[in-house]
């Protein structure tokens, strides 16, 4: 996948359907399916899960769909395929 990737959103395109995580600002992760995407990092997910980590504990949340809007977002991790 890597040698195929030579623009930052082919890194997102090449992960359409599969399980991705998300980090956000505030220690809040979510991993989920990808199912779109849009020029502003608008992304949808499906089977999600969300964890948010508070002091020394962590509260996690489930949702079916999840719109997430591009903004919040500082980094993905896609796939790991090996």
């Amino acid at each position: 996948m890597a040698a195929e990737v030579k623009q930052p959103f082919d890194l997102i395109r090449f992960a359409l359907g599969e399980r991705v995580t998300l980090k956000f600002r505030g220690d809040k992760t979510i991993t989920g399916k990808l199912n779109g995407y849009d020029t502003h990092l608008n992304l949808i997910l499906s089977d999600v899960e969300e964890t948010t980590k508070k002091e020394e504990s962590s509260v996690t949340r489930n949702f079916e769909v999840l719109f997430v809007r591009g903004d919040g977002v500082i980094h993905v991790c896609p796939p790991i395929r090996i």
